[in-house]
C-alpha cells in the first residue's frame, strides 16, 4: 500500500469515526429528541431503520461509541456496503426529509461514497460539481472507479441531487453499473423500473 493511499484511508477512517462519535445516539424509542432536534416516530419505520443501522453508530458500554459499519466497510473498500447504505438512506430521506437521524445518516454515507470516488484532494464543493466530476470518471478507463461513478450518477439522477431528476437516465447509469458486476445497482435498477 503506497503512502498516499494509506494517508487517504486513514483520513477517511478518522473522519468517519469522528462523525460517528459526534452523531451517535441511543435507541430511537428511548428518546424524544436527538441533540436538541425533535425526533419523530419515523426512525422505527423499516425504510429509516435500514438506513440508520448502516450509517449511524450505536452506544457501546465497553468502548463508549461503536462507530457505524460504514467506516470499516469504506476502509476495506467494500463498495457494495457503501452503495447499499446510500441507496437505503436516499429512500429514507425521500420518505422522511425532516427526520434528524435520517438527514445525518444520509450525509455520512454520501460523504463516505464521495471520499471513495473523489478522494480528499479532488473533493467536490457542490452536488453539481460532484455530478460533473463523476461524469468525467464514468467516461474514463479505470473500471473500479467507473463502477462507483455509474452508481453515484444513477442515484443522483434518481433523486435529483446535483442534476435534474431523471429516472430514464438513472436506469441507464444503474444498468451500466449492473453490467459491470455491481449487484446493488442491479437491485436499484429493478426497483426504479417498477416506478417507470
Amino acid at each position: 500500500m503506497n503512502s498516499a493511499f494509506a494517508s487517504v484511508t486513514l483520513r477517511c477512517r478518522t473522519l468517519c469515526y469522528a462523525l460517528a462519535l459526534t452523531l451517535a445516539a441511543g435507541p430511537a424509542a428511548a428518546q424524544s429528541s436527538w441533540f436538541g432536534a425533535e425526533q419523530t416516530a419515523a426512525v422505527t419505520d423499516p425504510r429509516a431503520a435500514a438506513c440508520l443501522s448502516l450509517a449511524l453508530g450505536d452506544p457501546d458500554p465497553a468502548q463508549g461509541i461503536n462507530p457505524n459499519g460504514l467506516a470499516g466497510a469504506a476502509e476495506r473498500f467494500e463498495v457494495a456496503v457503501v452503495l447499499d447504505a446510500l441507496a437505503k438512506c436516499r429512500i429514507a430521506l425521500r420518505a422522511f426529509p425532516a427526520e434528524p437521524k435520517v438527514i445525518v445518516a444520509h450525509y455520512n454515507v454520501a460523504f463516505t461514497l464521495s471520499v471513495l470516488l473523489f478522494g480528499f484532494k479532488e473533493f467536490p464543493e457542490t452536488d453539481e460539481d460532484a455530478v460533473r466530476k463523476a461524469r468525467a470518471i464514468a467516461a474514463g478507463d479505470e473500471n473500479f472507479v467507473k463502477r462507483i461513478a455509474y452508481f453515484f450518477l444513477g442515484s443522483a439522477c434518481e433523486y435529483g441531487i446535483g442534476t435534474p431528476l431523471d429516472l430514464q437516465e438513472a436506469a441507464q447509469w444503474y444498468g451500466m453499473a449492473a453490467a459491470a458486476g455491481d449487484d446493488i445497482s442491479a437491485r436499484e435498477l429493478g426497483r426504479i423500473r417498477g416506478k417507470q
